[in-house]
């Protein structure tokens, strides 16, 4: 299995369906939300827009959204978020994948649903089953997740990263309490906390910048090694779709012979048993090396971009000085 750590929070909804519109929005209240499509379309959304797979939204500093997601639930979208739809294949079921690269969300389920839940960032996932949850992620990919003080007697279980989905071992969170796992650190039960007050997530993302930007080595290096591992990932992908590709222009000579040869039941069948296989592999490699790439561009356009301007901005009369000449040094080794 591959080891990915993603700067940017993923939401995964493992779902077996068709591949459809993946959220439509119920509401956007107090500014205005931006959606830029996977055509390369840029506009400001409206009431029942439907978002799909590739298509980003960015809510401006006073914008709230509520989105319907796709077989049940709710998520809204706080202020200064920005969120990315990506579809992956796991064990041959469709992942509808929501990447938050920085900000907060609230997720909302019907009463009653058998519907799992999965939302996950660079530093674990957290699986919930008719648990509402908030979920947190700050300048510098630290996240939060909450339980609300008032939800239902239910359960929600945090474990190591994205890959680590169908992990032995987790930590339970129950009703009224939280847990924040740091980028790297694997959560342990000692980290859950009581949530009985809910995070001011403004307030928390400020003290996590604070930090991201006093040791800016550091943090690059951070960045530098996530965007290593898409790559690594991606480097890691590439034989095996080829492979599948050589694969299926094997079977399409004798696909055509058999429909010459035997009509076009015989070659139905034939494509059915070996060529739709295929191509739903190939599908699920491809969508896998789309996320890793998707995600090394929300770190490169957020996080790593932030840490630059803030470095920037702060030693525009001092370039000599020491910290920055490191940063730089990193930054300009790793951009070019």
């Amino acid at each position: 299995m591959m080891k990915r750590a993603t700067i940017a929070v993923v939401l995964v909804l493992v779902v077996s369906c068709l591949w459809a519109a993946e959220a439509t929005f119920r509401s956007i209240k107090d500014g205005d939300v931006v959606v830029s499509y996977s055509t390369g379309l840029r506009e400001t959304a409206g009431s029942r827009d439907e978002l799909e797979s590739g298509d980003t939204i960015t809510t401006g500093p006073t914008a709230t959204a509520e989105l319907d997601l796709f077989r049940s639930g709710r998520i809204t979208v706080a202020p200064d978020t920005v969120l990315t739809i990506q579809d992956i294949v796991r064990d041959g079921e469709k992942a509808t994948v929501l990447i938050v690269a920085v900000g907060s969300v609230e997720l909302f389920f019907p009463r009653k649903t058998e519907l799992v839940k999965t939302i996950g960032s660079q530093t674990s996932i957290a699986t919930a089953q008719g648990t509402p949850l908030t979920v947190h992620v700050a300048a510098d990919g630290t996240t939060r997740y909450e339980v609300p003080a008032g939800a239902a007697d239910s359960i929600a279980f945090v474990s190591g990263s994205p890959d680590d989905l169908l992990a032995d071992w987790k930590v339970a969170i129950g009703v009224g309490q939280g847990i924040e796992v740091a980028p790297a650190a694997r959560p342990g039960s000692g980290d859950v906390y009581d949530a009985g007050e809910p995070t001011s997530f403004a307030e928390w993302n400020a003290s996590r910048y604070e930090v991201m930007v006093s040791d800016p080595a550091r943090s690059m290096g951070l960045f530098t090694r996530e965007l290593n591992v898409y790559a690594g990932n991606i480097k890691e992908i590439e034989p095996l779709e080829q492979d599948v590709r050589d694969e299926i222009a094997e079977y399409l000579p004798k696909y055509s012979l058999i429909a010459d040869r035997d009509g076009s039941k015989a070659a139905a069948e034939y494509y059915l048993q070996y060529i739709t296989p295929a191509q739903d592999l190939l599908a699920g490699y491809l969508a896998e090396m789309r996320f890793n790439a998707v995600l090394a561009l929300l770190v490169r356009r957020h996080s790593l971009a932030t840490l630059f301007l803030e470095m920037y901005s702060s030693h525009f009369d001092s370039p000599d000085d020491e910290q920055y000449r490191e940063f730089r040094e990193a930054y300009d080794e790793f951009t070019t």
